[in-house]
This record gives C-alpha cells, structure tokens and sequence, in this order.
C-alpha cells in the first residue's frame, strides 16, 4: 500500500512470510539503487526496527490502550494553546469566527482521519471554542456561552453559525474508508 511517500508492506506473521518480504526489498534495492533503512530488528528476519509503544507515525500513536482520551488529550491541548495566544489579542467576533474555523477546528482533522476520537474529547474541544468566541472581554475571565454547542454548529440559514460539528466531521472521514 502507498501513501505520500512512504509505502507499506503487509505479511503474515510468519518467518517464511518475513524472508519474502526480505527478498522483495532487495529486488527493490537493486532496481532502484535507493537503500532501506536497516538500523534495527523488525522481528529478527526483517532487520527493521520494532515500534515501541509509545511511537508515533506522522504524529499518531501506533498503538491504542484502552484510555484514548488520554492518548489524544494532545488534540484538546493544541487547540487550548492556539485559542490562548488568541485571547491575547482582541479580536472581533468575525475574527473569532474565521480563527475558529480555519485553525481550532481543522486542528483535530488528520487524527480525526484515522480515529474515532471520544465523543467526551470531542465535546470538550467545541466548549473550548465555544468559549473564545463568546468570551467579550480579556479581563472578565467569565465566558458564558449564549448558544448551545448543537446551535452553534447548524447552518446560518437554520439559525445557527455555521460552525462544524466536530462529531460529524469526524464520522464523516472515517466513512470515506468504508
């Protein structure tokens, strides 16, 4: 399987399977002339580096426990960070608004690609963003929410502000692999 620049290479977990997919990158080597890194052990026979559990490929975890909200706080994190230096600054509520769905929300977008990420997590990175919009003044730390998450994520046309529904966007891209 191809994706970007890298490629994968799926076999079962046998040491006959392992010395096949051995033989195919050295037929590689040699037709290419490029090198594949081999700076560890993948299994003994491949001579690939294992991952550990704790690795991560283009930014997300390999393995999954059981805690995922924990594996994917760093998503609620980002998004806290950039509406912070954004609270910063006073910024209209139209600013607030193309900040909020240009940056904030897209945040999330590749995990959510590839993950169906806790709908706890989820709500928790709307109310964050529900409060910077709502939120007039950098003094009063108060930030009542006028509208509901729901309301603030329909249509304009059906009384709301067109804000996407983290849920559904994430719903939506894990569809794309069905």
């Amino acid at each position: 399987m191809l994706f970007a620049d890298d490629s994968y290479v799926y076999c079962k977990a046998e040491s006959e399977e392992a010395r096949k997919v051995l033989k195919l990158l050295s037929i590689y080597e040699k037709a290419s002339g490029q090198r594949v890194n081999r700076g560890g052990e993948l299994c003994q026979v491949l001579q690939i580096p294992e991952a550990d559990n704790f690795s991560k490929y283009m930014g997300l975890p390999n393995l999954l426990g059981r805690n995922k909200t924990a594996i994917f706080g760093y998503l609620k994190d980002k998004v806290n960070v950039s509406i912070h230096s954004w609270n910063e600054k006073k910024v209209s509520k139209s600013t607030k608004e193309i900040l909020i769905k240009t940056v904030a929300q897209t945040l999330p977008y590749y995990a959510m690609n590839v993950f169906l990420l806790q709908l706890e997590l989820v709500r928790d990175m709307e109310k964050i963003m529900a409060k910077f919009f709502w939120n007039t003044s950098q003094k009063n730390n108060s930030k009542i929410t006028w509208i509901a998450c729901e309301i603030m994520s329909r249509h304009k046309h059906a009384g709301g502000l067109g804000f996407k529904s983290l849920r559904d966007v994430n719903l939506s891209m894990l569809g794309k692999q069905c």
